[in-house]
């Protein structure tokens, strides 16, 4: 182990020493929660990153605290960005902001989405006679459950092929 991250440890043990555990993940996570980053945390104690970052990543709940205070931090954000769209006296700016905002926070109702159609006809049993035909190592993906085996495909095939599906872009209405 290298001085330096020998120096950070020691450093991290004296600050869990005069505050607790508890109190020192309170002090980092409130600086982060207030829009600071890690690596400032760190520089403000005189740590090296690798040893905070293996400190927090290596507990579930101080991990779950530091998560958590990134969300305070994004949501701090957020307020800064309006009060700067807020700022400008731009009135599409404002509307924009705000709508990419509830997009974010609620992408059911206001995010962008895209519509997909899948249009087009497949034999099954055109589906079934491709698959017996493939080696089974060329057949990629999960493993799932066979519900019904098939047996015996018939004789002679329908005339038709399978058809393809096609699939479009609601939005463009453009086959892709």
């Amino acid at each position: 182990m290298g001085s330096k991250v020998k120096l950070s440890w020691g450093i991290l043990d004296e600050k869990i020493a005069e505050h607790g555990v508890e109190g020192f993940e309170k002090l980092v996570f409130a600086d982060i929660t207030e829009g600071r980053s890690l690596q400032w945390v760190c520089e403000k104690y005189g740590m090296m990153y690798s040893v905070m970052w293996e400190w927090i990543r290596d507990d579930g709940e101080r991990m779950d605290g530091y998560q958590n205070a990134l969300k305070g931090r994004a949501d701090a954000l957020m307020g800064e960005v309006v009060e700067i769209a807020d700022g400008s006296g731009d009135a599409k700016l404002m509307v924009d902001t705000r709508f990419k905002l509830a997009g974010k926070l609620d992408s059911g109702r206001f995010g962008d989405t895209s519509k997909v159609e899948v249009k087009g006809s497949v034999s099954l049993i055109g589906l079934l006679a491709s698959l017996k035909e493939l080696p089974q190592d060329v057949i990629e993906g999960e493993s799932v459950e066979v519900v019904a085996e098939v047996d015996a495909l018939p004789e002679s095939l329908p005339e038709h092929a399978p058809v393809a599906p096609q699939v479009i872009d609601a939005h463009e209405g453009v086959e892709l």
